[in-house]
């Protein structure tokens, strides 16, 4: 086995076109470094030297972040909003420290806390091979299996970019066990209201309940054009499609996390309709 600690992006797309599939990348290890007895690369390549780790502004309404930067070093920044809270719920802070943005965002079941706000946030991903870079939503990464855009191989995740979460974006972790930070069920959402009241677009994932988070575009379109009411909102519990897809674990079973979706998204959207009727009067 090769290990390979590149100091630029361009030595480490080299290296990955050279192994491609037969190496593993470590940026944090918080879950990669269990894997490299079991798949037993041909190579590991360290991102320690690369400098992709930043959090800048790049438009009046949008911030990038680099993919190694720490999930420590994204906690007190005010301007992150709601993504300074899925930093928080997010194991210890040994974990935190060592843990990368890029690693968050491909970690899977039942771990990507940060992935599921940022599907809300029209996240982009930048990532670049040695044939040159190219931009993936996220959200369409986490879609339909057969139209999904595929990340290969060769390419490395080098940052993602995404709208400012301001105060009509939400995220809420559900823990089984207090104090655990081992959620069951996450939930993201991002409302844009008018002047009236009225919702002009809606932006909902659940994350901790599948092998990604998913957006259910079914409550999003229902919600689109309405005045939150006690009404709707029990109407759009009742949309809710993606619960049918919750995976069961040793901590929850997909009746148990449908039931919380429910629960916990009632309460987001009634913060909503607060939040509304203070603006509104």
């Amino acid at each position: 086995m090769n290990i390979f600690i590149p100091k630029s992006v361009q030595e480490t797309l080299e290296i990955l076109n050279k192994y491609c599939s037969e190496c593993i990348i470590l940026g944090g290890g918080t879950l990669t470094v269990p894997m490299i007895s079991e798949l037993n690369p041909r190579a590991v390549i360290l991102l320690d030297k690369i400098p992709l780790s930043y959090i800048k502004q790049i438009e009046s309404k949008k911030i990038e972040i680099g993919s190694t930067t720490k999930i420590s070093s994204i906690m007190g920044h005010d301007n992150l909003g709601a993504l300074n809270i899925a930093a928080k719920s997010i194991s210890g802070w040994a974990i935190r420290n060592m843990a990368t943005v890029g690693g968050n965002i491909l970690a899977g079941f039942p771990w990507g806390d940060l992935a599921t706000l940022l599907t809300v946030l029209d996240a982009e991903l930048l990532v670049e091979s040695v044939n040159g870079e190219r931009v993936l939503d996220l959200g369409k990464l986490y879609g339909d299996e057969e139209k999904r855009p595929k990340l290969q191989s060769n390419e490395l995740i080098k940052s993602v970019s995404f709208l400012s979460p301001d105060s009509n974006t939400y995220f809420i972790k559900v823990e089984r066990f207090k104090g655990t930070k081992r959620g069951i069920l996450t939930i993201a959402t991002r409302l844009i209201i008018d002047k009236e009241g009225y919702i002009t677009a809606a932006r909902i994932a659940f994350g901790s309940a599948f092998y990604h988070p998913l957006r259910d575009k079914i409550v999003e379109e229902f919600l689109k054009g309405k005045m939150l009411s006690a009404d709707i909102i029990e109407k759009a519990l009742e949309k809710i499609s993606v619960s049918r897809l919750f995976l069961k674990d040793s901590l929850a079973s997909e009746q148990y996390r449908s039931k919380l979706a429910k629960i916990y998204l009632r309460r987001i959207l009634e913060s909503y309709m607060i939040q509304i009727s203070r603006r509104v009067t």
